[in-house]
């Protein structure tokens, strides 16, 4: 551009060319014989040319009519001129923003007087030289009014956003402040591009960002589920790969059971879709919400007065109250772009076996009893459920409302989300490691033996200046307890509670083995409720809550599409001696113990 702007300089200075133009000498009151030429007074500079027009207008008074014409004749060299330099500048090197901003607009932009484009080399008569001039200032001045286009549309979507907040009864969302990127809008955590600095992550939530891509011709589905990790083991299966060496051989893979109480939904919230992302609309609540889902909402829910949401259900008991909720739920189905409902885990739900204990001895001791065993997830020791928000896709929009709400205080099981041979996501909190070094945190390279104070180091953590540590350098800190997506784990199984698929029994074999090892999971104990088999490994320990979600790309591959023919399932003890299956085999080959 540098090269342009001088080019454009020197043939702004070639376009003055001097107008010879001959007039007689004027006699005035004490002036005579004054001759004036004109081509000297026009050559001497803009400043002074502009200066001697005027001193030339009190002179000549009889050639107004010739002055005003010239001018024209002269602007129309330099606009042709100018045009064909801002050619050549945008054959270089294409603007930002293309914006026609003749010579013209430059000079009436500086203050002086607007000048005409003309196409015509020829100068015309007065009267027509007046006329297009008047023609060719009004384009000129719509062709101006371009440059603060950008402008223009920013301010007019201000407004509309505005306008549109206002109309949804929705507040204005805060601008914050950065000192190195100046006022930006709130958004999601950052994410580094680098693996190596996924360690800088701290610990998050479960909660998810993302869903997959809505299809409206599709029925309603949920698209995520929440589950608690139980612990690990091993199958054997025939592959299925055709043209592959283990084709129709068997191998030995590992697996999770994660175990997944159906889930209870307790609330439908709506968003819309604004420029700035998306807003929540509204939110309406079921009219009976637990008391595992309640604690969520406290602190300490034993110093709390236990008011969570007493208001809230009494909208169902009058008629007011009701009116109120299906014109939120109307409001929904006009103006909503996504449909989540907000469904929480199970974890002291009481058993039927329990139950029917606490009627048949009602004394103290069963009450205890009662109590104590109360826990539909032994393994659990919390008493918070864990509430999440789930995507519905499919279908219409007011198709996903009554949808959300003809599940108000239904459990939703885990096969009513997943089917077996399903590729899904992972999402959980990695294992906690505390605070480790650099070798193991981030698996530097050791430093020699005689190295002086420690070799278990980073050698040179950075230059004199900048007198600082960057980021990017490996230090020492905190190492696990990282949020996570682990993608493409395959669904090997789904265990239904009272079914003899949550048994570990398959076609191969017939032994009678529920899907818990001997001495129940390490850590865990026993699996009670439905519960998923994936593929691999799952991040975060025991007991650890995970968010199973479908999968955000389309599954084509022939490891996703492959059926899986599991033949057995392993259900010996994980902290004990020996590969026995079952107590009764174990009993079988050891024989009667001596006491």
């Amino acid at each position: 551009m540098g090269a342009c702007a001088s080019t454009f300089k020197v043939l702004k200075e070639e376009t003055k060319a001097p107008v010879t133009r001959e007039t007689e000498p004027t006699e005035t009151k004490g002036k005579e014989a004054i001759v004036v030429d004109v081509k000297q007074a026009e050559t001497s500079g803009e400043a002074e040319g502009e200066n001697s027009r005027q001193s030339l207008e009190l002179l000549l008074k009889e050639e107004k009519p010739s002055d005003a014409v010239q001018p024209a004749a002269n602007v129309e060299s330099k606009t042709e001129t100018a045009a064909h330099v801002v050619e050549q500048c945008s054959k270089t090197k294409p603007p930002v923003v293309e914006v026609d901003r003749p010579a013209a607009a430059a000079d009436a932009a500086a203050g002086e007087k607007p000048a005409t484009v003309e196409t015509k080399t020829t100068v015309p008569e007065n009267t027509a030289a007046v006329t297009e001039t008047k023609k060719t200032s009004e384009a000129q001045a719509k062709e101006s009014n371009t440059v603060g286009k950008v402008e223009i549309k920013n301010t007019q979507a201000r407004r509309v956003l505005s306008s549109f907040y206002d109309e949804l009864g929705l507040p204005h969302r805060p601008r914050l402040y950065k000192r190195s990127l100046g006022f930006v809008e709130p958004s999601g955590h950052s994410h580094p591009e680098v693996r190596d600095l996924l360690s800088l992550l701290r610990s998050r939530r479960f909660f998810l960002k993302s869903f997959p891509r809505d299809d409206p011709t599709k029925p309603c589905r949920l698209t995520a589920f929440l589950g608690y990790k139980s612990g690990m083991t091993h199958i054997v299966r025939e592959v299925d790969k055709p043209g592959s060496k283990l084709h129709k051989k068997e191998t030995c893979e590992a697996v999770t059971i994660v175990e997944t109480p159906p889930m209870v939904v307790v609330g439908v919230v709506a968003y819309v879709k604004t420029p700035r992302g998306l807003r929540s609309l509204n939110t309406v609540w079921a009219q009976h919400l637990s008391e595992e889902v309640r604690r969520r909402f406290y602190k300490s829910w034993y110093k709390s007065k236990k008011k969570a949401f007493t208001k809230y259900s009494k909208k169902y008991e009058s008629e007011e109250g009701k009116k109120e909720i299906q014109t939120q739920l109307e409001k929904m189905k006009k103006y909503a772009s996504v449909i989540r409902v907000l469904a929480h885990t199970q974890v002291n739900q009481m058993d039927m076996i329990h139950l029917l204990i606490s009627f048949i001895f009602p004394t103290i001791l069963s009450a205890l009893f009662f109590i104590s065993q109360i826990r539909k997830m032994k393994g659990l020791k919390q008493k918070k459920a864990h509430l999440m928000e789930i995507q519905v896709n499919g279908g219409t929009m007011a198709q996903k409302v009554d949808y959300a709400y003809g599940f108000f205080e239904k459990q939703i099981p885990i096969d009513a989300v997943f089917q077996k041979d399903e590729m899904i996501d992972v999402i959980g909190v990695t294992k906690g490691k505390g605070y480790e070094g650099v070798v193991t945190r981030w698996g530097v390279t050791r430093l020699p033996r005689k190295t002086h104070r420690g070799l278990r180091k980073v050698a040179c953590i950075g230059a004199w200046h900048p007198a600082r540590v960057s980021y990017t350098v490996a230090r020492a800190g905190q190492n696990g307890y990282h949020h996570r997506t682990e993608m493409n784990k395959k669904i090997y199984k789904i265990g239904k509670a009272g079914d003899e698929s949550h048994t570990a029994v398959t076609e191969f074999d017939r032994t009678e083995k529920d899907i818990t090892p001997m001495g129940g999971f390490p850590h865990y104990g026993i699996v009670k409720d439905d519960y998923l088999m994936i593929k691999g490994c799952c991040v975060g320990p025991k007991k650890r809550v995970v968010t199973l979600r479908q999968s955000l790309l389309k599954q084509t591959s022939r490891l996703a599409l492959e059926e899986i023919k599991l033949k057995f399932i392993d259900t010996s003890s994980k902290f004990g001696h020996g590969r026995f299956q079952t107590t009764q085999e174990k009993q079988k080959f050891y024989g009667r113990l001596k006491v």
